[in-house]
């Protein structure tokens, strides 16, 4: 059976931990766009060791940040309704 043929109402979950979900969204951009920054500003020495270091660095701050964004996102409580059967 599908989800299409069962009904159900999605209910947001307003106001319920409202200052970590945005503590986590701010922390989340924060590390996303420090990722991509590391790469805009030169380094004083192009070493290969220093680029892996920052290839490195920017992967965990990029996915760090993409896991803080998607912990933040506010939780939907799908509600079951029967269907009354003729």
């Amino acid at each position: 059976m599908s989800n299409a043929l069962v009904p159900s109402i999605e209910t947001p979950d307003t106001g319920v931990a409202l200052l970590p979900r945005l503590l986590l969204g701010l922390v989340g951009a924060a590390l996303v766009f420090s990722g991509f920054g590391v790469w805009l500003f030169p380094a004083a020495e192009d070493l290969p060791e220093l680029t892996l270091m920052k290839l490195g660095v920017s992967v965990f701050m990029v996915t760090g940040g993409a896991c803080c964004l998607a912990i933040a996102q506010p939780f939907r409580r799908r509600v079951f309704i029967p269907q009354q059967t003729l």
